[in-house]
C-alpha cells in the first residue's frame, strides 16, 4: 500500500516551488540598434549608438552627414545607414580621408596635356593651354596651327603670295619685291638705290615698280636686258 504520507509531502512541494525561467531578450538581435545588448536579470539594456548614429539605447537614428556643408565638399554627398558617400566629378577625385573630393593636377599626372605646343596650366577640375602666337586654343585642352592666309587673304597682296608655316606664315614676294619689315606685304626694291651705277656711265638709273629702266644719254640706246645703255652702234 501506497505511502499516503510521502505522496502528499510531494503535492505540496510542487505546489509551492517558484518556477522561473530567465528570457534572454539579447539573443533577438532587433532589440538593441545599437547592435549592443547587456542580458540582465529579468531584463535587458542597450550600449551606445554606434558611430553614425544618434540616441540612446534602443533609439538609435541615423545622423544625414550630407547636412553637413563641410561634407563632400566639391563633390556629390550621398547618405548611407550610418555613413555616406563623395561622389567626385571629372577632375577631382576622393581624399584619403574619404570625405571630400580634391582636384587631380592634369599638368603633373598627364602626358603631355597641351602636346608640345601649348603650356599646360591647371586649375580647379580641369586644366588650360596657353597656346603661343599663331596657334589657337581648341577646347581649352590643346592648340592647332592658325592658318593666316586662309583666314586672312589679304595678307601679302597685291605683290606676294602667302604661304602658311607652323605658328606664321611666308610672304613670298614677286621678281622686284622684298617682304615688308613692317607690314604683311611685298614692298618694291629700289634696284636704282642699291646700285646708283647699274646703268654704266652713259644711262641714268630710275626705279620703277618691280623693276627698274635705264635712261640712256643721246647716242646710246637700252641694251636687249635692259641693264645698261649701249652704244648705238654697238647694238647692230
Amino acid at each position: 500500500m501506497p505511502n499516503l504520507h510521502a505522496s502528499l509531502q510531494r503535492r505540496y512541494s510542487y505546489k509551492n516551488y517558484n518556477w522561473t525561467q530567465h528570457i534572454d531578450e539579447c539573443e533577438n538581435g532587433t532589440v538593441c540598434p545599437s547592435g549592443i545588448c547587456f542580458n540582465e536579470p529579468g531584463g535587458h539594456s542597450c550600449g551606445s549608438c554606434p558611430d553614425g548614429f544618434v540616441g540612446q539605447g534602443g533609439h538609435c537614428m541615423d545622423i544625414d552627414e550630407c547636412h553637413d556643408e563641410r561634407v563632400c565638399i566639391r563633390g556629390l554627398c550621398l547618405n548611407t545607414e550610418g555613413s555616406f558617400l563623395c561622389q567626385c566629378g571629372p577632375g577631382f577625385r576622393l581624399s584619403s580621408t574619404g570625405d571630400q573630393c580634391d582636384d587631380v593636377d592634369e599638368c603633373q599626372e598627364e602626358m603631355a596635356p597641351c602636346q608640345a605646343l601649348g603650356e599646360c596650366v591647371n586649375n580647379m577640375g580641369s586644366y588650360t593651354c596657353t597656346c603661343p602666337g599663331g596657334y589657337r586654343q581648341i577646347d581649352g585642352t590643346s592648340c592647332i596651327d592658325v592658318d593666316e592666309c586662309l583666314e586672312e587673304t589679304e595678307l601679302c597682296s597685291p605683290h606676294g603670295t602667302c604661304l602658311n608655316t607652323k605658328g606664321s606664315y611666308l610672304c613670298v614676294c614677286d621678281t622686284g619685291f622684298t617682304a615688308s619689315l613692317d607690314a604683311p606685304s611685298c614692298d618694291d626694291i629700289d634696284e636704282c638705290g642699291l646700285n646708283e651705277t647699274r646703268c654704266g656711265p652713259h644711262g641714268y638709273c630710275e626705279n620703277r615698280l618691280g623693276s627698274f629702266q635705264c635712261l640712256c644719254d643721246q647716242g646710246y640706246q637700252e641694251s636687249q636686258d635692259g641693264q645698261a645703255c649701249e652704244g648705238e652702234c654697238s647694238m647692230y
